[in-house]
């Protein structure tokens, strides 16, 4: 996973967090360009799930978009994915949907305690 990240400073012997993003801003049009700055490469695999994921999605070999539209077992939040459900399904991404596609959301963890 790359995201975005902010800027950091050695000082007095310890690491300061700065108040300034690393690089562009990994949204949208950033993706891209911040994938390939930290990697050297652009993306053989990724996922998405909303419109700000599409310029990512555009240059990596397998682009699968993550559908998030199942209110009974997960939040369903499809706003801020209207666009990349229409490319997606336009240039021939692989779309998966939690309500559709996914059997388990949340596993139950039986050896859960709550000391």
């Amino acid at each position: 996973m790359i995201g975005s990240a902010p800027e950091w400073t050695y000082r007095d012997g310890r690491l300061v967090r700065q108040n300034v993003m690393h690089g562009e801003l990994a949204l949208g049009p950033g993706k891209p360009s911040h994938l390939f700055a930290r990697t050297g490469r652009l993306p053989r695999f990724a996922a998405g799930n909303g419109d700000v994921d599409i310029e990512m999605l555009d240059v990596a070999q397998f682009a699968l978009v993550l559908v998030h539209d199942d209110p009974e077992r997960e939040h369903a939040y499809t706003a801020g994915a209207d666009r990349i459900l229409h490319v997606g399904a336009q240039r021939g991404w692989t779309m998966a949907s939690i309500k559709n596609d996914w059997s388990t959301v949340f596993a139950e963890d039986k050896e859960q305690h709550l000391d």
